[in-house]
């Protein structure tokens, strides 16, 4: 679950859930197809690449039910480290440059707030209102930050200016949550639906930016079914996304399977075969 795409492309970190109930961090080589543990004790959730793609950054499950964000080499050649300890439960959402890590915390609500790494760790706040703010991510040119808030009474995906959140703009029009970034920064995807129990619709809003901040209408990208809004990320080529669905079963009817359980296809290479198979039509 919770697959992220490094900035190159190349790699893939996840959850892991094969040895038991709690999560392990996991990297797969799209080059090599190796699979490597990162973790391998306690409860590990929801990495992230640093932005030099050489270090991870994930949530640990804490004693009385915190959960802090740790660090470690992508490469294995240390043990993790905590970065910071705070109540209640971080969760660590963009490494941005400058060792600062974009998260959001818990307390009455949930807000959104800056690590800024060094000798000692400073946090400061970026967006703290009355409402919760969820699933932040910064722009590509570090401008403009997107998240999510329930502050219209629904689950919105917003627009803010970065790093002090002065503009404000809507992105989704009655729902819209999990947003990310296109990697050029010409928009935001974010994902929606109808009512509670109908399939998930990803979006694409464009952000127009001259002369003015201006959110274009959105339009529906893929409606992949059996996906889950929380368990996908954007291919820094801008093509192809990484989504997690339910595995296919192959138990027949009335049979136990395994269809919940999740694995993650990778298609390489897809406009070659595409043209090759043309081609052999003509």
């Amino acid at each position: 679950e919770q697959p992220r795409v490094s900035r190159d492309g190349r790699f893939i970190a996840f959850e892991d859930y094969s040895d038991g109930p709690d999560s392990q961090i996991h990297t797969f080589d799209l080059v090599t197809g190796y699979d490597q543990a990162i973790t391998f004790e306690g409860d590990n959730e929801e990495p992230l690449f640093s932005p030099d793609g050489t270090r991870l950054l994930f949530d640990v499950q804490m004693p009385a039910d915190d959960e802090d964000i740790f660090v470690k080499w992508a490469d294995n050649r240390s043990a993790k480290e905590q970065l910071f300890s705070l109540d209640g439960g971080q969760d660590a959402l963009a490494g941005l440059p400058g060792d600062t890590v974009l998260f959001e915390t818990a307390g009455e609500g949930r807000d959104l707030m800056l690590a800024i790494l060094g000798d000692s760790v400073e946090i400061v706040p970026y967006l703290r209102t009355p409402f919760s703010e969820y699933d932040a991510r910064v722009s590509p040119d570090g401008t403009l930050a997107t998240y999510e808030s329930n502050e219209s009474g629904n689950a919105e995906t917003w627009l803010r200016s970065f790093p002090e959140p002065t503009g404000k703009w809507r992105v989704s029009n009655g729902f819209g949550v999990d947003p990310r970034w296109a990697p050029d920064g010409s928009g935001v995807y974010f994902w929606t639906r109808t009512d509670p129990g109908t399939p998930w619709s990803l979006r694409f809003a464009p952000i127009e930016r001259e002369p003015s901040i201006r959110v274009a209408p959105s339009r529906e990208v893929i409606a992949p079914p059996g996906a889950s809004e929380n368990d996908w990320d954007v291919h820094p080529d801008g093509d192809r996304f990484l989504i997690t669905v339910p595995a296919q079963s192959s138990a027949g009817p009335g049979e136990a399977g395994d269809g919940d359980t999740p694995r993650h296809l990778v298609v390489l290479n897809w406009f070659e075969e595409l043209s090759a198979r043309l081609e052999g039509q003509r």
